[in-house]
C-alpha cells in the first residue's frame, strides 16, 4: 500500500491521478492539524473524492502528547477522540488505520488505539525500531505492519521496498508531498520517484514474491486469520489452555501416523511424542516418503495380479485332472 504523507492540493494534482494510471488506490494522512476543509489542506469535496474512489484516511499525530510515557494515555486518548469527532461533524467516518511515528509507544498508548477503533497500525520511523514493537503481528486486537519511505536519488526502491517487507510480511510505502519540482537532498517525493516505485510494483512484484493490495485488502486477509484464530480457541479460559489440548491432540495425531508408518516401512521410535515424528519424518525427504507409500501401493497391486495368475492355474489344472 501506498501512503502520502503530506496530503493537499498536489495530491489530487499529481500523486492521485499517476497512482490511478496504474490501478493501484493509496491512502494518505490525517492529524488534527491537517483536518479536511482546514487551510493549505485538502478541501472536503478533495476528500469525499478520494475516498469514494478507493482511498483510506489514515489517523496520524498524538497532539503533543509523548506517547512513550504510560501515563499520557489519557491525554492521547483525548486527542484521538477529538479528532474522530472533528471528522464525524463534517460527515465523515472515522480512520480505522493510524499511523505511529513514535518509536517507543508505551502498550497502555498503544491500547488506546484498540479503544477507538483503529484495526491497523502502520508502524513508521525507523525498522530496528519497527522489528521491537510487533510487526507483522495481532496485538491488542490490533494488526502491525511495517513501512518504508522512499529516499533520494540515489538510493534502490527495490531493495528499500523488499527488504523492509522481509521483515513484516506486509509494509506500506511512505512518501512525503509528491510535487513535480526538485525535492531535497533528504527525500525525493517528486512524481518521476513515484512513477519508478509504481512501475516497479507492476513489473517486478512476482519476482520479489510479494502481492498488492490496499489497506482494506490487507486488513480483510490479516482478520480472516485473526478471526479463525479467536474460533479455534472459543472455550478456553487462557491461550495456554488451547496450547495444552493441542499438545494432546498433536500427540495423538502423531502416534497414529508413526504407527501406520511402522507398520508399512520401518520402526519409529517410541514414545510417538510429536518431536520424535516429525524428526521421523524430517529425516526422510518428501520423494522418500512417496516411494514408500507408492512403493506399498505397487507391491498390493502385484501381489493382486500373482493371486489372480495362480487361481488361474489352479482352474486350469483342475479341468485337465477332470478330464
Amino acid at each position: 500500500c501506498l501512503l502520502i504523507r503530506h496530503p493537499d492540493g498536489a495530491l489530487m494534482r499529481n500523486a492521485y491521478p499517476l497512482i490511478n494510471q496504474f490501478g493501484y488506490t493509496g491512502a494518505f494522512l490525517l492529524t488534527g492539524d491537517t483536518l479536511p476543509g482546514t487551510p493549505g489542506n485538502l478541501s472536503a469535496a478533495e476528500y469525499s473524492s478520494l475516498t469514494s474512489s478507493g482511498w483510506r484516511a489514515v489517523l496520524g499525530g498524538t497532539g503533543g502528547v509523548d506517547i512513550s510515557r504510560p501515563d499520557s494515555a489519557d491525554a492521547f486518548r483525548a486527542y484521538i477522540s477529538d479528532v474522530t469527532k472533528s471528522l464525524t461533524q463534517r460527515g465523515f467516518d472515522p480512520p480505522q488505520v493510524y499511523y505511529l511515528e513514535q518509536p517507543d509507544a508505551s502498550e497502555d498508548c498503544l491500547r488506546v488505539l484498540g479503544e477507538q477503533g483503529v484495526r491497523v497500525v502502520i508502524q513508521g520511523y525507523a525498522a530496528e525500531k519497527q522489528s521491537e514493537r510487533y510487526t507483522g503481528k495481532w496485538w491488542s486486537g490490533m494488526y502491525f505492519c511495517g513501512s518504508v519511505t522512499l529516499q533520494n536519488d540515489t538510493s534502490n526502491v527495490q531493495e528499500s521496498v523488499y527488504y523492509a517487507g522481509l521483515g513484516g510480511g506486509s509494509m506500506v510505502v511512505t512518501t512525503r508531498r509528491v510535487t513535480d519540482e526538485g525535492a531535497d537532498n533528504a527525500l525525493d517525493c517528486s512524481s518521476d520517484k513515484l512513477r519508478t516505485c509504481l512501475e516497479w510494483f507492476r513489473d517486478d512484484h512476482n519476482t520479489y514474491g510479494f502481492h498488492i493490495t490496499g489497506l482494506g485488502g490487507l486488513y480483510s486477509e490479516k482478520y480472516r486469520a485473526y478471526e479463525r484464530l479467536l474460533i479455534a480457541t472459543a472455550g478456553y479460559d487462557t491461550p495456554e489452555a488451547y496450547l495444552d489440548e493441542l499438545d494432546v491432540q498433536l500427540f495423538e495425531i502423531s502416534r497414529e501416523t508413526a504407527e501406520l508408518i511402522e507398520q508399512l516401512y520401518e520402526p519409529v521410535n517410541k514414545p510417538y511424542t510429536p518431536g520424535e515424528f516429525f524428526g521421523f519424518v524430517t529425516s526422510h525427504s518428501p520423494r522418500e516418503i512417496f516411494a514408500l507409500i507408492t512403493g506399498y501401493r505397487r507391491l498390493n497391486r502385484d501381489y493382486a495380479e500373482i493371486r489372480q495368475g495362480l487361481n488361474g492355474v489352479t482352474t486350469a489344472s483342475s479341468r485337465q485332472q477332470e478330464q
